[in-house]
């Protein structure tokens, strides 16, 4: 009786585990979905912070945007600005062109957060019907365990002083780089 309780108890240990494990590799696959995802965004974006150069990201709809999009229609006598980029209107809004189809692919698109030397290049978004959405959820709109980095309740994006939400995974992705910066 007593080697029966242990082979059930063996068979007991060996099914949980082999379930943890089971759940570690989806978890893990899920993941790396999730990067593969961010990284084709910040293709779409022009790449990452040192191709598209740094301090340059500026939100959609923001007063700079739309500074620079005055200062394009200014005299085509004056030398361009190298640093200038090209702002389009999507959706009623300035937005620099190499964010224009993220914006046109979801409307909830605010801006870009890149910080050279860290591993942190994603989309912010800002949801005005649920302020939380992208906490665990995607620039999708699909329901992600590492969500995306979004602007809180009470902010605007184009605020001078804005929040931004998003996690600190324990696989060193989202905000994780920034504990060592």
């Amino acid at each position: 009786m007593k080697k029966v309780i242990v082979k059930v108890l063996e068979l007991l240990c060996l099914c949980m585990f082999v379930y943890h494990i089971a759940g570690l590799a989806s978890s893990e696959a899920g993941l790396s979905r999730e990067k593969a995802a961010f990284e084709e965004l910040a293709q779409m974006a022009g790449g990452t912070v040192s191709e598209a150069g740094a301090g340059k990201d500026v939100p959609a709809g923001s007063p700079e945007s739309v500074s620079r999009e005055e200062n394009a229609a200014q005299s085509s006598d004056e030398e361009a600005d190298p640093d200038r980029e090209s702002v389009v209107t999507v959706e009623q809004r300035p937005v620099p062109v190499r964010f224009a189809d993220l914006l046109a692919k979801n409307g909830d698109f605010a801006g870009w957060l890149a910080i050279e030397g860290t591993a942190v290049n994603y989309p912010v978004m800002l949801s005005t019907e649920d302020p939380d959405f992208y906490l665990e959820h995607d620039f999708n709109r699909q329901p992600s365990k590492s969500g995306t980095p979004y602007i809180g309740a009470g902010c605007a994006a184009d605020s001078d002083n804005v929040i931004i939400f998003g996690h600190n995974m324990k696989n060193g992705t989202m905000f994780m780089p920034l504990l060592y910066y």
